[in-house]
């Protein structure tokens, strides 16, 4: 049987956060629960030129911004300690041509807060630590083809995959397995959408775009939900464990 967890209603606070101009600051983790902290922007007191956007994140289809004040009294700035993982991860240039690829292009200490670019969009942890997670990873695959056979040629294949549909499937996977270790609707995994919208029919599992044109054959529609599209069976198959969390749904 699989394992469920109930989640206090501190995490679900962590989560997604107090209303729709909440955002949320990350400080220097001692543990997951000092990870994250959701505040309402207005609190932070932060003039409008100190949010800045993240070029990286905006190629994969998300407008975040982020703010570091030189100075600040609010505590969640104030905090010392590590360097800030996430803003590092986030600003990492991907790029195998680039002089500065592989390293972060804005790092600092202690507390970031960041955003959505749209005041009505509410940021939370459900999207920030997969976001993370994924740039990281790619960075990995494009250092590992500079490093082989393929050279740079190949790198410059996989800096082309960081793109929206890469991050809509991971995104997916990732918000499956945590419904699954919180049912409880109150989570709201259930409903969390991907800040990622891929308007181009694609197959759901690899991300094959549907060309129906010169006569190409049209997807198949999951049988229950007909809500998405797969190139066959095999890539249906390969999808079921994830899309079966939100299979009729809606």
């Amino acid at each position: 049987m699989a394992q469920t967890i109930t989640p206090s209603r501190a995490q679900i606070n962590r989560m997604v956060g107090g209303g729709a101009t909440s955002i949320v600051v990350i400080c220097p983790p001692t543990n997951e629960d000092t990870a994250y902290a959701v505040v309402q922007t207005a609190s932070l007191k932060l003039p409008t030129n100190a949010w800045q956007p993240l070029p990286l994140v905006s190629r994969l289809g998300i407008e975040l911004l982020y703010a570091k004040p030189v100075t600040s009294k609010h505590p969640l700035f104030t905090v010392g300690g590590a360097v800030n993982t996430t803003i590092a991860a986030l600003t990492l240039d991907c790029d195998p041509n680039s002089a500065s690829f592989g390293k972060s292009t804005r790092t600092a200490m202690g507390g970031v807060a960041f955003k959505f670019a749209d005041p009505l969009q509410q940021l939370s942890k459900a999207v920030l630590q997969p976001l993370e997670s994924f740039i990281t990873e790619r960075l990995t695959a494009i250092k590992n083809a500079l490093a082989g056979p393929g050279g740079v040629a190949l790198a410059t294949a996989e800096y082309e995959k960081l793109g929206p549909q890469a991050f809509k499937m991971v995104f997916k996977k990732h918000r499956a397995e945590q419904r699954r270790l919180y049912p409880d609707p109150s989570m709201g995994w259930a409903k969390l959408e991907c800040p990622v919208v891929v308007t181009v029919p694609s197959c759901e599992a690899c991300g094959k775009v549907e060309d129906t044109s010169d006569g190409g054959k049209a997807m198949m529609r999951c049988g229950r939900c007909k809500n998405v599209l797969y190139c066959g069976k095999g890539c249906q198959e390969e999808d079921w464990k994830a899309h079966k969390q939100f299979c009729l749904s809606k």
